[in-house]
């Protein structure tokens, strides 16, 4: 499997606030994974993802 760097998005001020307000202590949107060597496997961030989703659903909705 190889790997490709994505371009850079230009979003709204109010969708980049929305994303930044979930984020945890010390969490970015932008990291520089090239300089560090750490990259994240697509199925972990995915089930971090899902579990986060999950557990604030269960919050909001019961």
């Amino acid at each position: 499997m190889t790997t490709a760097a994505l371009p850079s998005l230009r979003v709204s001020a109010d969708l980049r606030e929305a994303a930044q307000s979930v984020l945890l202590q010390g969490e970015s949107l932008s990291e520089d994974a090239r300089s560090s060597g750490y990259y994240h496997a697509a199925a972990t961030v995915h089930d971090e993802l899902q579990r986060k989703l999950d557990a604030r659903r269960k919050q909001v909705l019961g």
